[in-house]
């Protein structure tokens, strides 16, 4: 953060000007000098000490113009980091959800943290009767999509699911949704097919209510809560936070971090109901 406390556009901006003045100016000296002078009696001077003249102040055109390239694209590079803090809310209705939230995913470089909540149901048994095929088809291209970026672009992905005290990952997380438990599932048969695959999957004691997903830790898929007609806890929509400069999310990673060093172990076969020898 200190990076960005002494940086001045203004003075950069300025910087800029004077370089550029200063080039232009030794540039018209020398071709002043050039289209005054009859060039062949510059070259037949036996100490070439004209031309050499010529030559310095070439040469420092050129060192004026390449500082004055460096130093713009330095302040293009630090404006692009001092880009403020973007959030856009999405509403659970809003057919465009899992699209927004696949395509933030999708643009994962380096990372992908998610905090799992045990209370977070986006659909009550209600609403799940009636959802849309087509809504159902996005959410698990958004579970693809996470699977996707560990798999074939090097992406790592670490999924932590938090277990209230007194409960079960079954007790919790099956009645969540059958795209989550296939997804789930998933995880742990790719992982047992490659111990190396850069995927995490851990159960933790429950430290956030919301869930939420940090993509290369300036990107952050944030759930809102709301308690619904029946009393139960379900997700009203989430946030898209673009925060280049890591003000909120690095307090989420820390979070992330606290639940990640107390976490309960890796989630098993067991776990989600199924008797595997490879847990034995």
């Amino acid at each position: 953060m200190k990076q960005y406390d002494s940086y001045s556009p203004f003075s950069n901006i300025l910087k800029s000007i004077v370089i550029l003045i200063i080039g232009a100016v030794l540039g018209s000296v020398v071709s002043l000098i050039i289209s005054k002078s009859d060039i062949s009696t510059v070259f037949a001077k036996s100490d070439f000490s004209y031309f050499q003249i010529v030559l310095f102040l070439v040469f420092i055109c050129l060192v004026l113009m390449t500082y004055m390239i460096y130093e713009t694209l330095k302040y293009i590079i630090e404006l692009r980091h001092r880009v403020g803090i973007k959030i856009t809310f999405i509403d659970k209705n809003n057919q465009n959800l899992y699209k927004k939230t696949t395509k933030a995913i999708e643009a994962a470089t380096e990372s992908i943290l998610i905090l799992s909540s045990a209370y977070d149901n986006i659909f009550s048994d209600e609403e799940k009767k009636c959802l849309k095929k087509e809504r159902d088809h996005d959410e698990k291209d958004y579970f693809q999509a996470l699977i996707t970026s560990a798999m074939h672009r090097g992406v790592s992905y670490t999924r932590i699911m938090q277990i209230p005290d007194g409960k079960s990952y079954l007790d919790v997380f099956n009645k969540k949704g059958e795209n989550l438990t296939d997804h789930i599932h998933e995880l742990l048969e790719l992982k047992q097919k490659n111990k190396n695959l850069n995927i995490g999957l851990f159960k933790a004691p429950l430290k956030s209510l919301t869930t939420f997903a940090l993509i290369d830790e300036s990107v952050m898929l944030w759930t809102v809560n709301e308690i619904n007609s029946e009393g139960v806890q379900q997700m009203r929509g989430l946030f898209l936070i673009e925060d280049p400069r890591r003000e909120i999310t690095q307090h989420f990673k820390s979070l992330f971090d606290t639940v990640s060093n107390n976490n309960y172990g890796a989630i098993t076969f067991k776990d989600i109901g199924i008797n595997y020898s490879a847990d034995q």
